[in-house]
């Protein structure tokens, strides 16, 4: 470099100005003029701050994103109460005959039934669905307008104009859904509602309707004390829900990280924003948090999470977590966290960890020795890896209370009816465990 070339010595020490090739006088002028130079560097600092702050957008420089809040919404907020009346000028081609009026429908309907990622879907009550069924197939009696009142939770205040969908509701049993233009058939003839609209998405392989969502509780480092209750769609990337957030809070998306802050603690830096979140495991009713750049256009916390993890490496496989540093009062006495409605996978695992016999062969590695990392039955070795470490954790002693997340994320990628966080069966779910473990040897 330069500076090695003109400094052997590589000290820095000062030379006389005519070896470094200046007129003597023009130097003492540059030098009698040195009080004007520093307070121009002091101008051009204030210049180079300003230009850093300048960064970050002002409020009148944003531009709405293509998705808010409202339209990442899957319940709540996101879904008004509609109702349909029946169009009257569809009565002129309605079918005479219950069958020839199930034949119309047939037509209009995907023939495989198969759900595809990215389509709109509608859901109609199984009630209302046999009622219709009988009529088209056995001759009874015509059902009156589609009720769907069944699936809905019960508000406690009328005059809020939105529904929710009940928890709990399982397909075929509680509802039926309907493409598009099955659906738009069916309300011409009967009207009814409410309109109960979801979107299918991409899970692990295949196409799921999100029913519900993911409620989160969003903050922000520049108020924590602010909570914002939020419903976005699993769908939803993570860059679609921080620009939504951001817009919503006045924020320059530029300016700000995501971070997901589950219990409190920075979980994972959610750099990847192509990600949705379904694919980076945020579970129901956890917290979030928007980090807003200093002036400077720094950040104040550093990109590794609370858990001394890589970012990408939490929030692309997901890891376990303490969440307590109360030491507890016996060894494996902890409490597991519940991940929205996983009470059937933590009782599962509070039961297996107190066999001793198969805890001691995995809280003590030993098998590791055994594990076969190539059997498809065992899931390569994966799901007994990932069980290994759970209970490596629960007895370690570092904490009475662990979020079994990379446990629960695992389970979910093996057999998509575990993924999300809904209720499930703890017996299908030991049978599912056990036979894993079995084949990982």
């Amino acid at each position: 470099m330069a500076g090695g070339d003109n400094d052997e010595s590589g000290t820095g020490a000062a030379r006389d100005p005519n070896e470094a090739g200046f007129d003597n006088g023009t130097f003492e002028a540059k030098f009698e003029d040195l009080p004007e130079l520093i307070e121009g560097v002091e101008d051009d600092d204030e210049l180079a701050a300003s230009t850093t702050t300048s960064q970050k957008k002002s409020v009148s420089e944003l531009t709405q994103p293509a998705h808010t809040l409202e339209t990442l919404a899957v319940s709540g907020a996101g879904a008004k109460s509609v109702k349909l009346e029946p169009d009257e000028d569809a009565a002129d081609t309605r079918p005479a005959t219950g069958p020839a009026e199930e034949t119309a429908i047939d037509e209009l309907s995907d023939a495989t039934g198969a759900i595809k990622a990215g389509q709109h879907y509608y859901l109609v009550s199984s009630r209302w669905w046999r009622e219709w069924k009988q009529y088209t197939t056995r001759g009874g009696q015509k059902p009156g307008p589609i009720d769907n009142s069944s699936l809905l939770q019960e508000s406690l205040d009328d005059t809020v104009d939105t529904i929710t969908l009940r928890r709990g509701v399982m397909e075929r049993s509680d509802y039926y859904t309907l493409g598009p233009e099955a659906w738009e058939q069916l309300a011409k003839w009967y009207g009814g509602g409410p309109v109960i609209k979801r979107q299918a998405f991409a899970n692990r392989g295949q196409a799921s309707i999100d029913l519900y969502g993911i409620n989160m509780k969003v903050k922000r480092t520049g108020d924590t004390n602010l909570v914002l209750e939020v419903n976005c769609a699993k769908w939803a990337t993570i860059k679609e829900l921080k620009c939504a957030l951001c817009w919503h809070f006045k924020l320059d998306p530029d300016a700000t990280r995501f971070w997901d802050y589950y219990s409190g603690r920075r979980y994972a830096l959610l750099s990847n924003e192509d990600k949705t979140l379904q694919q980076v495991n945020i579970t129901e009713n956890q917290e979030m948090m928007l980090e807003e750049a200093r002036d400077d256009g720094k950040y104040e916390w550093p990109d590794t999470p609370d858990n001394g993890g890589g970012s990408s490496y939490v929030a692309d496989t997901g890891v376990n977590m303490v969440t307590s540093s109360t030491a507890p009062s016996a060894p494996g006495l902890v409490g597991l966290a519940n991940l929205g409605n996983t009470c059937f996978m933590n009782s599962i695992l509070q039961c297996t960890s107190n066999v001793k016999p198969l805890r001691n062969l995995f809280v003590n590695g030993g098998y590791k020795d055994d594990l076969n990392e190539d059997n498809p039955l065992g899931h390569n070795g994966k799901l007994a890896a990932a069980y290994g470490s759970l209970m490596e954790m629960m007895y370690s002693g570092q904490g009475n209370k662990v979020a079994p997340r990379g446990f629960k994320k695992i389970i979910g990628e093996f057999k998509p009816d575990f993924a999300g966080f809904n209720q499930h069966d703890s017996q299908e779910l030991l049978n599912f465990l056990l036979d894993g473990l079995h084949g990982s040897a």
